[in-house]
């Protein structure tokens, strides 16, 4: 559910005292993914569990990283295993783009979403495109929005939207 982070720590070979040691010339490293998400390994399966940090034995040299999550798009990076000290590589992941319409009244209202102003009648016809950076808190879009027009109380909120979903607002402005 969105919002929700496991709290497990997986690890795709056991842990003991020997693992941090290299192992048939691999060596201990610590994906951490934020919020939170499953990882392939150089084109390899996908990871049984999403979670917040993933153990792995990876030999050195570059590897391909590949995050990915139900609210997700699939985030490449490459990292760089080094044969000397701690492998501790800080992935994050990239929510899916939401789209967010605002039946408003009046439909002349001028709403703004970041840099984008648009009337309200007219994000219905074309909804604004929510992107978030990489890496959020949660897996939601926090969307300030603002929302005005002559003679009324300019209304401003910060909307929570889910990743890959539309999203419509309605309300109605309050006279001065």
């Amino acid at each position: 559910r969105p919002g929700q982070r496991p709290l497990v720590v997986a690890s795709v070979e056991p842990q003991d005292d020997a693992s941090k040691h290299p192992r048939n010339g691999r060596l201990p490293v610590s994906i951490l993914v934020r919020p939170y998400g499953s990882i392939r390994v150089d084109g390899g399966p996908a990871s049984a569990q999403q979670l917040a940090q993933h153990d792995v034995h990876l030999s050195p040299g570059p590897h391909t990283i590949t995050v990915s999550c139900g609210y997700c798009e699939d985030a490449t990076e490459t990292v760089d295993v080094k044969s000397e000290g701690e492998n501790v590589f800080r992935l994050r992941a990239l929510l899916k783009p939401s789209q967010l319409t605002l039946d408003y009244q009046p439909p002349d209202a001028t709403v703004r979403v970041g840099d984008v102003e648009r009337t309200a009648h007219d994000s219905v016809q074309q909804p604004f495109d929510i992107r978030s950076p990489r890496g959020p808190a949660s897996f939601q879009h926090r969307v300030e929005v603002e929302i005005s027009s002559p003679g009324y109380k300019t209304e401003k909120r910060v909307v929570l939207v889910e990743p890959g979903k539309a999203t419509t607002l309605r309300g109605s402005l309050r006279p001065e």
